[in-house]
This record gives structure tokens, sequence and C-alpha cells, in this order.
């Protein structure tokens, strides 16, 4: 099957390696020969870690790698090593009790060691993507959800081994029936994006992922059920979805839901709530909704109409490269409009929107000045002469 989606695996591979309680495994529950009476129990090392104690951990995992020599206490202790708790990270070391885990087919011990291989941690190992692909081969065919997934994206992007589009669509499936929410996700794009792919497939995989929390998929997921006169248009469930995602701090969704009650579109109008979603939106940075602000203080329709905050926000978005705020910043220097007329100011700002996506509507207003002769002497008239015709046409 062909694809033209290429997940970003450097984001994926340099991922927080976390380190979580896991359950003993039934082999490594069993009591402890006389002469290791004296050693620290597995258990309790679990209870130190869920209450915080780090140190007791590590130092007990140290205890547990050496003595027994169980690949269990090997694998925990490599990942303590590469996220530092209890003390300084040590990924070279980890990399070291990695191998002697993987010596005793520990799958996930594995997983964890390709990774680094793949990562370039600092002090770590150096990057071998062809080991990595060999150690997450191991541990996929044995069933590692995670190595099944990270081998897809080796086998996707050629690095380690040579690009094949059915090793990695065979790998995402075998990851993705086994629940793995990125794999569940990649799956769908390949379906979603591709000539060849199953529409059906997609969905069914994209809810999928939505359903266990990636944002990503829930967006995407709510843009398809948005999208008007389709088989799955659903534009109640969308905004569910849309509102799943933006709980979870995904900003574009902040500022879709944001928008949503600001324009009353699928639901009721709600001042409250667009000044709510928009305003996180904007607090984490998103220029489309310090734009949808600016508007909406200017409209003042589900909102107070108040003109000096109207201009703050597109200031903001102007700020951040938004070409319409700056469009719509200059119109309000242009006229004195929340803010004292400065005409130097608007076309400054006209002709920094011209650098922008929203170019087209810069240059209507240009052209609309040039046309009236208020560029003369400022701009070079065969320059304003494109401008002109814009405005023209528009």
């Amino acid at each position: 099957m062909t694809t033209s989606c290429r997940p970003f695996l450097s984001a994926v591979l340099a991922s927080a390696l976390a380190l979580s309680p896991l359950p003993l495994a039934a082999q490594d529950a069993a009591d402890p020969p006389p002469e290791a009476q004296d050693l620290p129990e597995m258990a309790k090392i679990e209870q130190a870690w869920n209450r915080g104690d780090f140190v007791t951990v590590r130092q007990g995992l140290k205890v547990l790698a050496e003595e027994t020599g169980t690949a269990l206490a090997q694998y925990r202790y490599g990942r303590i090593l590469i996220e530092g708790r209890g003390g300084p990270r040590d990924p070279r070391g980890a990399a070291l009790w990695l191998e002697r885990a993987v010596e005793q087919n520990h799958a996930e011990a594995a997983t964890l060691l390709a990774r680094l291989y793949l990562s370039q941690v600092p002090g770590g190992p150096e990057r071998d993507a062809t080991r990595a692909a060999e150690l997450l081969t191991r541990a996929a065919t044995r069933g590692d959800a995670q190595a099944q997934y990270l081998l897809a994206l080796l086998y996707q992007n050629g690095d380690g081994v040579k690009r094949d589009t059915d090793a990695t669509y065979n790998w995402l499936l075998a990851a993705a029936e086994q629940r793995h929410a990125q794999a569940q996700f990649a799956l769908a794009a390949i379906h979603l994006n591709s000539e060849t792919g199953d529409r059906d497939e997609g969905i069914r995989w994209l809810r999928a992922a939505a359903g266990q929390g990636i944002a990503d998929a829930q967006i995407q997921l709510a843009t398809l059920l948005d999208t008007a006169d389709t088989p799955v248009t659903n534009r109640a469930e969308a905004l569910d979805w849309y509102r799943r995602a933006a709980e979870s701090g995904h900003v574009l969704a902040q500022r879709m839901l944001g928008t949503r009650y600001l324009t009353g579109d699928g639901v009721s109008a709600d001042p409250q709530e667009a000044l709510r979603w928009l305003g996180q939106a904007a607090q984490a940075g998103d220029a489309g909704a310090m734009s949808n602000l600016g508007y909406a203080f200017a409209a003042g329709q589900t909102l107070p109409q108040d003109m000096t905050q109207a201009a703050l926000w597109y200031g903001r978005a102007a700020e951040h490269g938004l070409g319409r705020a700056m469009v719509a910043l200059a119109r309000m220097y242009e006229t004195g409009t929340g803010v004292t007329a400065n005409f130097d100011t608007a076309v400054a700002l006209y002709t920094r929107a011209l650098e922008t996506d929203d170019d087209a509507l810069a240059r209507v207003e240009l052209g609309r000045l040039a046309a009236a002769g208020q560029l003369d002497g400022r701009v070079a008239p065969q320059r304003a002469v494109p401008w002109v015709l814009a405005a023209l046409r528009a």
C-alpha cells in the first residue's frame, strides 16, 4: 500500500522515556533462593516508586540487577538510569544493562535500547538505526506493540532498513490490533491519505485512536464529522470531539471550539465559553485565536464591542506574524478606531502583510489607497499598479 503520510519520526523517538511501575511477571514473583533473602524485593521497590522515593528505587534496582541478574531488574535499572531518577542520568550505563536484559530475550529492554540508539540522547551511544532495527525486530516478533510501531516507522522512512510500504502497513496493523494508539492513528492516516486506502477503515482506526485520547486524532475526526454533506457528517458529534481535544490542551481545538461559541455555529452563542476557549488558545500563543478575539471585540455581537480591546488582540496576532490581523489593525490605524490614527503605521502594517499568507488582503487595501492617491510620494507608481488591479478585481 502506498501512502503520502510520513509521521515525524524524530518527534516520536525523542519522546520522554518515562519509567512507570510495572506489574511483576509471573516468573519474577517466585520466592527467592535462600541466599537471596536479604536482597531488596521488587514489590517494595515498586512501593517506593509509588511514593516518590526514587533514591530507594534506584539503589534497590542496582542491587537486584547486579546480584540476581534477572532480565526484569536489568531492564528496570536501565530505564531509571535513562530517566535520571534518584541520581544523575546515565544513558551509557543504561545501554549496558539493557544489553544484558536483551541477551535474556527481554522484549521491552530491546525496544527501549532501540529507542536509545535512535534518539541520540546526550551521553548515550551513537545513533545506530541498523542496530535499532535489529532490536525492534526481535521485540516486534515477540509481540511488543511499541516495537512494532517503531519498526513500522523505520520501514516507512527507510531508516536502518530498506523502505518497505508493505512492512510498514503490516507492523502498524499488528500494533494497532494491540490497541497501540499512535499506531492506530498512523494506520488511519495511511487509509485516509492514500489513493488505495479504505476510507471506512481509516475512520474506524481514527475513532480508535481518538477514543484513546490522541488529541490530533480527535481534532482530525472532528474535522471529518464537521465537513458538510458527507456520509459521516455529524456536527453534534464533531463538537464533542473538539471539546475532548480542547480539554486535553490542544490549542487548535481550543480555537475552533471558542470560535464556534463566538459565532453560534452549531451551538448557541455563548460569550463566556467563547472567551474561555479563545483565551486559552491565545495564552498558548495561537495567533488565530488572538485575531478571532480582535474580531469578536470589534464586531460587538457575542461580546460587547470594545475597539481598544480589538486593537490590542489584533496587535498581538500581528506580532505573531498573522497577516489578516495586520490588515485589520492597519485599518484601525488608518481610521483612528481604537487607536490613535497614524497613516504611516497603517501603510507599514499593510506592507508587512504582503509578506504573509494573507498578502491578497493587503494588496486590495494598498490598491485602494493608491487609487485614491494616498500613496503618492510614498511608493513607486509601478509598484502600486498590481495593487490597484487587485483592488479593482475585488
